[in-house]
């Protein structure tokens, strides 16, 4: 029994984008008063042991990817601050009135529709989370360390149709986080849950030699769209004709543009968490890991979640 399983157990023996836009509209004609449930989500990871010459070997022949469809989690705080950063023209405007002018009057009834849905898969206030106890815990723990805990609401669809909902967590190094991934949660006679959940050690890049780890995938984001990003770079920049104009512009020396283009941190480890788990809704559930742990607990929306 880990040390994690035994405080576990201590702990409760007591019982915008258009794609995006249509996927909301499915979901909210699939919800009903009775498939929406509370979510509450704990990630941490597990500090790695001194080396003893039987430590856990991790892999790298995997791919990392974000499938489709998929959901972005919101956080409240990310989106007003997003907002507030907006210039007047930013691409969320233009998009709206791209809608406006594709679908004009005739798609009211369904953005009324989807209104509903777009309460759900954002972030709880910490009043509404109800593992707090639980975090508290976990960070007290020299071994273990809290990436992700957030609560929210959501309809669960059919397993073969539910949506990925992307999260992040931990400290961020450049374009990524420590902790990226995705989960996916349905229900048909049991509430199931997969989860494709990567963490990864990042290290300074000092000019050394990069270890052969798999590409990190960026991010889906709603706010970026092929046609806001226009011609790419080698159609927009000219390149100098010759030796003289290479000199007389610092921008073109090659040795700087390599150094420029070298990213700020280097990949040291990747360790993968992928897991199916069927559960029962009110329970609360551990993914055991060597290096990761989830804790997870989803209650029908019409009772509060209580431990």
């Amino acid at each position: 029994m880990t040390a994690f399983t035994r405080l576990f157990s201590s702990l409760y023996k007591k019982p915008s984008h258009l794609a995006t836009f249509a996927l909301l509209i499915s979901l909210s004609s699939q919800a009903s008063a009775d498939n929406i449930y509370h979510v509450e989500l704990i990630v941490f990871e597990r500090s790695e042991r001194p080396a003893t010459g039987d430590e856990e070997r991790w892999g790298n022949n995997f791919h990392l990817a974000y499938p489709t469809p998929w959901l972005r989690l919101v956080d409240p705080k990310e989106e007003i601050s997003s907002q507030e950063e907006a210039e007047p023209d930013d691409f969320l405007q233009a998009l709206q009135a791209e809608r406006q002018s594709i679908n004009g009057e005739a798609d009211l009834a369904d953005q009324q529709a989807s209104a509903p849905i777009q309460q759900h898969y954002r972030y709880l206030p910490a009043d509404q989370q109800n593992l707090s106890k639980t975090k508290e815990s976990l960070n007290g723990s020299r071994q273990l360390r809290v990436l992700f805990h957030e609560a929210w609401t959501q309809p669960f669809p059919a397993p073969e149709k539910a949506p990925a909902l992307i999260l992040h967590g931990g400290n961020r190094y450049g374009d990524h986080f420590e902790l990226q991934g995705f989960i996916r949660l349905g229900v048909s006679k049991f509430l199931q849950l997969e989860t494709d959940l990567w963490f990864t050690q990042f290290v300074p890049n000092y000019g050394q030699e990069a270890d052969p780890w798999p590409e990190l995938p960026i991010e889906p984001n709603e706010t970026i769209h092929a046609a806001s990003i226009g011609p790419s770079l080698t159609q927009t920049i000219e390149s100098p004709t010759s030796e003289e104009e290479v000199n007389q512009d610092n921008s073109w020396d090659a040795d700087g543009y390599e150094a420029a283009a070298q990213p700020e941190y280097l990949v040291k480890q990747i360790i993968t968490l992928r897991q199916k788990r069927r559960m029962r809704s009110g329970e609360l559930h551990y993914l055991d890991h060597p290096r990761l742990g989830v804790v997870i607990k989803i209650s029908p929306l019409q009772q509060k979640p209580q431990i």
